[in-house]
């Protein structure tokens, strides 16, 4: 502001000064006519008047050229002040911006920093993830070896005691009673099965014995339910035959799953990991080649330890598999996993590689079917468990009613296979009518109307007992709502049926078609096979349930 008023003060010292006049210098005309003047003798201008104009111009022209300046210089001023401005914004923004860019460089470098520290946090979190991950299948592979070092050690331990006089004349009274005792029950538990044909039995042509051995239990179905099913459509004619199941204790049983256990374990590291336990790696012309070669030489091998292979896309007994049962036990007795002293324990580990190839063939022909397949065997699988289900239910609700109970042996002696299979009704579930949980009942083409009408009512007062009655209405217990069987009169397909159960839950028509004049005794599928008892006590549903029911619309 100083220098804008020194600035100020030399525009006034530099501005020019206005023109004075006095008063002398315009006086009245002497001789002049009335009302004129003349000027004095300074001014010997004829023409005051003119005189006066060119004054009064001149005076505005010297105004004007000042004014002139004072803009010019005012202008120049704030041209000055402007540009000083100008040029103190431009520095005060340079100096904000660079003073945002290094706040912004100094916050991208301490997120910058902060990331690389939590990246390497997870890293390091993963890799102890992963290691703990590690140490945890190695205790569990350690527990695994442990458990098979111990179930072996106990089984060499039960040798050596059996081996010693003292201790086998100490248990032969108890093993006779034991045996006494178990022969008494295989009387009592003497089941009617199918004969079948056992896969493994020796080839006459292929000139080598494929050993006995007890089949693994196969895998079932998710219900609980093996793949014998009464879907399958298959009338077992032989079926006559009886078979009685060998019972075993407790301690064989642990013994023998333990060898089974190891056996699989073997095999898995025999060829390089359970991830290959299903790879068919025997081509055709390799098996047939073999199978010719193992027709003249019984003891021949189809491979050896290094390159072992099985076929799991042909039969368990086939001779590739039989040959590589030899390699097995070689390999067993190499590695010393178990005492091989003998032909008895080298035909123990050849057994057992045949229950495990059986075992091996199931599932690789599993994993080969198609989603049909699939989808079909699942369909059968839940048809399954619904019969299941309704056997349960029936067999609670008869044990909950006194009146009831006596029947409970007939229920048990029809079994699972008695109970009336179902399938979803499409037409009633995709109608939205219902919760899909409408079934269509396929009536047993075996069994009399009689037992159905019976067990319908049994059904009704299990659905009777879950229902109850709040705010809302009519609801059920805890649980899946029951289903609902509707009775179209369809007929199952299925020729499975039971055998021995009273004659008189057995259709008279269904009988006599398969053999006209049973009653009178012969030789026919009747009284062979299907062998129908005689009648212990009629299906007659107690007079008071039924009109209960009947109360409850459940008629």
């Amino acid at each position: 502001m100083a220098d804008n008023d020194a600035h100020m003060a030399d525009v006034n010292d530099k501005t020019p000064t206005q023109p004075t006049f006095s008063a002398h210098d315009y006086q009245p005309a002497s001789a002049g006519p009335a009302g004129s003047y003349t000027t004095s003798s300074k001014s010997p201008s004829p023409n005051p008047s003119a005189s006066s104009s060119r004054g009064t111009s001149k005076r505005r022209k010297v105004g004007d050229e000042g004014r002139d300046e004072r803009h010019h210089l005012l202008e120049e001023m704030l041209s000055m002040n402007f540009a000083k401005f100008q040029s103190e914004m431009i520095e005060s923004n340079r100096q904000s911006m660079q003073q945002m860019i290094s706040l912004n460089t100094e916050t991208l470098a301490s997120v910058s920093a902060t990331m690389t520290t939590n990246f390497n946090s997870v890293t390091t979190t993963q890799s102890t993830i992963a290691q703990t991950l590690s140490g945890v299948a190695t205790t569990l592979n350690n527990v695994n070896h442990a458990q098979s070092a111990t179930a072996r050690s106990l089984l060499n331990l039960e040798e050596r005691l059996n081996s010693q006089p003292s201790f086998r004349g100490r248990t032969d009274t108890r093993e006779r009673a034991r045996r006494k005792e178990e022969k008494g029950k295989e009387k009592e538990t003497e089941v009617v099965t199918p004969m079948e044909v056992d896969s493994g039995d020796p080839d006459p042509e292929s000139g080598g014995a494929w050993p006995e051995s007890e089949e693994e239990p196969e895998t079932d179905d998710g219900a609980g339910n093996d793949a014998d099913s009464e879907e399958s459509g298959k009338d077992d004619t032989w079926a006559g035959v009886s078979k009685k199941k060998k019972v075993k204790n407790d301690k064989e049983k642990k013994a023998e799953n333990a060898f089974k256990m190891d056996v699989r374990d073997w095999l898995h590291e025999l060829v390089g990991g359970r991830q290959y336990s299903l790879l068919a790696t025997v081509s055709d012309r390799e098996a047939n080649n073999f199978a010719k070669e193992f027709k003249q030489n019984p003891l021949a091998r189809p491979c050896g330890i290094a390159d072992f292979r099985y076929c799991v896309d042909r039969k368990p007994a086939c001779p590739w598999n039989k040959g590589a049962a030899y390699v097995f036990a070689d390999y067993v007795e190499k590695r010393r996993f178990m005492k091989v002293s003998g032909k008895k324990q080298r035909d123990r580990l050849r057994a057992a590689f045949a229950t495990r190839m059986r075992s091996l063939v199931r599932d690789y022909k599993e994993s080969q079917r198609t989603q049909e397949e699939q989808l079909q065997k699942e369909r059968l699988n839940n048809k399954r468990t619904r019969k299941t289900t309704t056997f349960k239910q029936r067999r609670s609700t008869m044990e909950a009613l006194t009146s009831l109970r006596q029947f409970i042996p007939v229920l048990d002696q029809l079994g699972i296979d008695g109970v009336s299979s179902d399938e979803p009704d499409d037409a009633a579930n995709s109608s939205g009518s219902a919760s899909n949980n409408q079934f269509e009942v396929l009536e047993p083409q075996w069994r009399d109307p009689t037992v159905g009408n019976f067990f319908r009512k049994v059904d009704a007062l299990h659905n009777h007992t879950r229902m109850y009655t709040d705010s809302f209405g009519v609801r059920f217990t805890t649980g899946a709502p029951p289903r609902v069987r509707l009775r179209k009169g369809k007929k199952s397909e299925t020729t499975k049926y039971p055998r021995g159960v009273p004659f008189n839950l057995y259709r008279a028509e269904w009988l006599e078609e398969r053999e006209p004049g049973w009653r009178k005794g012969g030789q026919g599928l009747v009284n062979e096979i299907i062998c129908p008892k005689k009648m212990r006590k009629d299906l007659i549903f107690p007079a008071e349930l039924d009109e209960q029911l009947r109360q409850k619309g459940f008629a």
